[in-house]
């Protein structure tokens, strides 16, 4: 579940007219002459920094014939590739394992740019296959793109990986069920609960679960337990419930 933080904005107070004395004071206007020195004199810094900048690159270099403009020209093209090569290298070396791929692709996830997140997770998968996070998150990727089937394989892979790892049940629960496995949602949102017995969101889904089998009873365990931990939707769920509603 996302979490959801509510930016307050605040307006200032409506622009009145003032009492008299209470304005903006009036503009004075004569010329600025401090600002004016600091100009001019950053101009001047400017035209010494351009002057001295030319006289290191055109350093040694006669501009008296076409031949050693052009040698000149392809050699600072020459600086500039090199320049490029080293940049292009550093950005590389900055994800070269399975660890800093799955944090970008993290980080390109919570920026919704699925396609880029998906490749990186596709590269910390590549690079470490045991990994259970990668699983986790590809498949909220995926998910996110529509894909429900090969999520729900993420998230089985994760909890192979890792038993414990609740977050992961409860996707492949909920993808269970909307992919018409009823049943094994409900064993994997069980074992969530097991997990975490406070979890509110298991218990509300799987009291859903149930109530959609025709168990009644079940679902209105769970949904009041859903409520008791919290969880607003349980409790309407219950109340659903109890009334024979859907």
């Amino acid at each position: 579940m996302d979490l959801q933080r509510n930016d307050n904005t605040t307006e200032g107070p409506a622009g009145k007219a003032g009492k008299a004395g209470q304005g903006e004071p009036p503009p004075s206007g004569g010329r600025d002459y401090p600002a004016l020195v600091v100009l001019v004199l950053l101009l001047v810094a400017l035209v010494v920094t351009g002057y001295l900048s030319i006289q290191t690159i055109t350093k040694g270099h006669d501009f008296r014939s076409g031949e050693s403009i052009r040698e000149w020209a392809e050699g600072i093209e020459d600086r500039v590739k090199d320049w490029l090569g080293q940049t292009t290298k550093i950005g590389k070396g900055k994800r070269d394992n399975a660890r800093d791929h799955l944090v970008e692709g993290y980080r390109l996830f919570r920026k919704k740019m699925y396609a880029g997140a998906l490749e990186e997770l596709d590269r910390s998968i590549q690079m470490n296959q045991s990994d259970p996070e990668a699983y986790f998150w590809r498949g909220r990727i995926l998910v996110s793109q529509g894909r429900f089937e090969p999520a729900a394989e993420d998230f089985g892979e994760a909890v192979k990986l890792k038993p414990d790892f609740a977050e992961a049940y409860d996707n492949l629960g909920w993808l269970l069920d909307r992919l018409g496995d009823t049943d094994s949602a409900i064993e994997a949102l069980s074992k969530s609960i097991e997990l975490k017995p406070d979890n509110g969101w298991a218990h509300h889904h799987r009291g859903r679960m149930h109530f959609k089998k025709g168990d009644r009873d079940r679902a209105l365990k769970d949904a009041e337990k859903a409520c008791g931990l919290g969880f607003q939707e349980g409790c309407k769920a219950y109340e659903n419930y109890k009334s024979g509603g859907r």
